[in-house]
């Protein structure tokens, strides 16, 4: 799977940083399909009719600095033929030059500020650990069909240098990862979903397909 990686220089200091690579894992009604941000399918069964991939403007050669900010810019695109439904887990970390999960005393994910779009606060919301989408994602080539821009930027903090760090992040990789779920927009479809989203979690927030919900 393609990586992109970002270089963090200050004085002596060389960081190399993987900023949101955005790996996508989009179940399709109980099919697998596994998508980068370059769209790569490794498991195409049962996904010519339904499938969803995660865009991103950003430049691959872009240099990363402590106190600068990144501009990242994804958003989700239905590609099939069906409606669906989506929610949507983030989870980052800090890896070694490895690529290898940093365990022990991890580092701090606080570092690199995730700077949410108006959309990601007004149109998703948390139940769990998922992000649902408040809308309905219209099939490919409907209005609707893709959602608004979910990050505006990423910053990494000033403190991650040689004057002002307590933690050693030299040769460490940053990862943001987006894991997804989505279904076809039926209730029948929303019952796998159940034991998760139901009426007592989510009283009160407004949602276009909250009637799909069994009672």
């Amino acid at each position: 799977m393609e990586r992109r990686k970002l270089i963090l220089k200050r004085k002596s200091l060389k960081l190399a940083v993987i900023l949101a690579a955005f790996v996508l894992l989009t179940g399709i009604g109980g099919s697998w399909a596994s998508y980068s941000n370059t769209v790569q399918i490794r498991n195409p069964l049962a996904t010519e009719k339904s499938g969803v991939e995660l865009v991103e403007n950003f430049n691959p050669n872009s240099t990363f600095l402590p106190g600068e900010t990144v501009e990242k810019k994804p958003f989700f695109r239905n590609t099939g033929e069906l409606d669906l439904i989506l929610r949507v887990k983030v989870l980052e970390s800090w890896k070694d030059s490895q690529g290898n999960p940093v365990t022990t005393n991890p580092p701090d994910t606080e570092k690199v500020s995730k700077n949410w779009t108006d959309s990601w606060k007004t149109d998703w919301f948390l139940v769990g650990d998922y992000y649902y989408y408040k809308h309905v994602l219209k099939k490919s080539g409907s209005e609707g069909s893709v959602t608004e821009d979910i990050l505006k930027s990423l910053t990494l903090s000033p403190e991650v240098s040689n004057d002002h760090h307590d933690y050693d992040y030299s040769g460490l990789v940053y990862e943001l990862k987006f894991t997804s779920d989505a279904v076809p927009a039926d209730s029948l479809s929303l019952d796998s979903w159940s034991g998760q989203i139901n009426g007592e979690n989510t009283k009160g927030i407004a949602f276009d397909w909250k009637g799909l919900l069994a009672p």
